[in-house]
């Protein structure tokens, strides 16, 4: 089991429940943080020194507040200390349940496991840690269906600001035109089309319309 664990949470309940798990697997240092800036700041820290942490236990979504910090999100949190550190093992623990979130997660960032939050979530999430210990990936029972249903479509920055300019209503003309004064290429209306029907096809959407209401569905925006 791993004996050096950071938590990310911000609500006290919670943490205080996933420590207490933790610590009953084995752990013996357990630091709770509740900003995802904090947590990098933290585990680079301990890296450098030689003592890393062999555990990221993360929500994905966090109250906002006062602070205006770059990094406020599991999932940038998450990108942030796998490219620092890919044989970090990271498990999430969220009520954030779309598949496309979650998917990515996996598939672009290496996490070890992914447990929803809910009734029984806390014995799931011991199964996770101990799945993940033993070096093996953990997919929680009512994930695996939406998981096998959606097939992940991996997308670059540039399809993500297509669907975003679509989804805010802007006309193939407009995208255009504003692409040109963001000096975002490729900015051509035949492109952009393109692209878009590349999308249509990758996500089996009907219409645009239909494109814009799965990538919702999905958490793609």
């Amino acid at each position: 089991m791993f004996q050096k664990v950071l938590v990310v949470e911000d609500i006290d309940s919670i943490a205080l429940s996933v420590v207490q798990l933790v610590e009953s697997l084995g752990a013996h240092e357990v630091v709770v943080v509740k900003y995802c800036e904090d947590a990098w700041t933290k585990l680079k820290a301990e890296a450098l020194q030689g003592r890393p942490f062999e555990l990221l236990i993360t929500d994905l979504s966090f109250e906002k507040d006062h602070r205006q910090d770059a990094i406020t999100g599991g999932e940038a949190l998450v990108a942030q200390v796998k490219a620092f550190d890919p044989q970090l093992a990271v498990v999430v623990y969220s009520i954030e349940d779309k598949p496309f979130r979650i998917q990515q997660l996996y598939h672009e960032h290496g996490i070890g496991g992914y447990v929803l939050k809910g009734r029984r979530s806390l014995e799931q999430l011991k199964t996770a840690l101990l799945t993940v210990a033993a070096g093996e990936r953990y997919y929680a029972p009512e994930l695996q269906t939406t998981m096998r249903a959606s097939s992940f479509v991996s997308l670059d920055g540039y399809e993500l600001h297509l669907l975003e300019q679509l989804a805010a209503g802007y006309s193939l003309d407009e995208m255009e035109a504003r692409f040109k004064v963001l000096g975002i290429t490729p900015h051509s209306k035949s492109t952009i089309e393109k692209r878009l029907y590349r999308l249509r096809d990758s996500f089996n959407a009907r219409t645009l319309m239909h494109l814009i209401s799965l990538a919702k569905d999905q958490g793609v925006i």
